[in-house]
């Protein structure tokens, strides 16, 4: 009877263990895949598709860039064309746009003036943060007594003030922006040719 149970526990072992898909492999075919997707889409049809995620905002777009939206523009209804530096630029937003699930927060970090609101934003999300706070009161409240219900309340307070200054701060606007390249080539992004 018990070999009964000790063969049934091994085959399903076995069955189990042949079922595990090896990540490797697919890791593998989905850099294939990118690489191949990347290779067959021109610098205009990646802006396109960036410009999608970006709900068609060339200024938020130029920002991440760092490029004028005229140049971006351009660019994207095929007047001039992209330079092996912009190229560059556009495919390595493109594979960080594909490979990280289209997280579009983390896309728009890169512009410079969406860094803060992004840190901000994010600050005291993070479970570090939570795990600092709470080790820090759990200290403070062993030395004095019934201070820390003080502290826990206002580390709760600052919190609070910092979530209503991103949400009433509201985020940056790329409109903003100055376009010094209306009428003028950027010549680091575009050329004639």
């Amino acid at each position: 009877m018990l070999t009964k149970y000790f063969y049934f526990s091994l085959l399903s072992c076995l069955i189990l263990f042949s079922c595990i898909s090896d990540d490797d492999t697919l890791i593998d075919l989905n850099g294939s895949l990118l690489i191949e997707k990347e290779n067959s889409l021109t610098a205009q049809e990646k802006i396109r598709e960036l410009l999608i995620l970006t709900e068609g905002d060339y200024a938020q777009l130029a920002c991440i860039f760092n490029c004028s939206p005229s140049s971006l523009k351009r660019l994207y209804e095929s007047e001039t064309f992209a330079t092996p530096e912009a190229e560059k630029e556009i495919n390595g937003h493109y594979n960080y746009f594909i490979t990280n699930k289209n997280s579009l927060d983390d896309f728009k970090a890169d512009c410079a003036t969406y860094k803060w609101y992004h840190h901000v934003n994010i600050f005291m999300s993070n479970w570090w943060f939570w795990v600092i706070i709470i080790i820090i009161c759990v200290l403070i409240a062993e030395s004095t007594e019934g201070l820390w219900v003080v502290i826990i309340f206002l580390s709760i307070i600052i919190y609070i003030v910092a979530l209503l200054f991103c949400v009433f701060n509201g985020e940056p606007n790329f409109a903003e922006n100055t376009d010094n390249y209306i009428n003028v080539m950027d010549t680091l992004w575009e050329t004639k040719i």
